[in-house]
């Protein structure tokens, strides 16, 4: 089985888990994403979609938050995460600009994508987002990439373990949409649910940049937590 093979194969796995815990929402309503109050973050490679499928994303995210209070994602914050940077990170995480351990992870990681940017061959990163998919936690697009994705990844790995960075690579190419943060009934539920059972995916997102950035959640503000320290245009036909 070659590695993307078995990226999806792993990947499908954790989606069944997704959707199995998301069909008992209409019994147990929704809950509030302790992630959230945890503040858990970290460094990271992420990609941006498409403008139109990061749009598409960010109507949905503002929608959810409309039925049920959630972290909204707007555009400039929707992305899909390549790698994480370093050992776990401690809880609560607050990033510190001016840190050694940050400051070194942020230039290996810019690093890393420089180099990856200039080592494609023709098979750009692309991901299919047919459906979203829910927990009682959090909203996530459901995405199946194309082998571009997985040799990303693999060469963002190979240039951070070349530096002596230990990373951690993804366990789908998912993008998240919302993150609930008040719980609400399985009867104050029903909208959101039907909702989200009515929604399609936007297709494919053609990926045009990579971009090294941090998440650090913040209780005290909506927005999404993503926060961009350097981009790297891949494909700017898609832009």
């Amino acid at each position: 089985m070659s590695s993307h093979d078995d990226f999806l194969a792993k990947q499908a796995k954790t989606y069944d888990v997704i959707r199995n815990i998301g069909k008992k929402v209409i019994a147990n309503g929704f809950v509030a994403d302790e992630t959230i109050g945890n503040r858990r973050g970290g460094i990271t490679i992420a990609l941006f979609h498409s403008p139109r499928v990061a749009k598409a994303f960010a109507d949905v995210s503002r929608h959810v938050n409309r039925l049920v209070p959630a972290i909204v994602y707007d555009e400039p914050k929707l992305h899909t995460t390549l790698i994480v940077g370093g050992e776990d990170f401690e809880t609560p995480f607050h990033f510190d600009p001016e840190g050694p351990k940050h400051r070194r992870i942020l230039s290996i990681l810019s690093a890393a994508a420089y180099q990856a940017k200039r080592s494609f061959d023709g098979e750009y990163c692309q991901i299919d987002y047919p459906r979203y998919l829910y927990s009682d936690k959090v909203v996530l697009a459901e995405g199946y990439p194309n082998g571009g994705f997985t040799k990303l990844v693999n060469g963002l790995a190979d240039n951070c373990k070349a530096e002596g960075l230990a990373v951690k690579r993804p366990w789908g190419a998912h993008s998240t949409i919302s993150r609930f943060k008040e719980a609400r009934s399985p009867q104050e539920s029903k909208d959101l649910i039907h909702y989200l059972d009515g929604l399609t995916g936007p297709g494919i997102s053609r990926v045009s940049q990579i971009a090294v950035g941090y998440s650090d959640f913040e209780t005290d503000n909506a927005d999404g937590c993503f926060k961009v320290y350097k981009v790297f245009y891949v494909d700017e036909s898609n832009l």
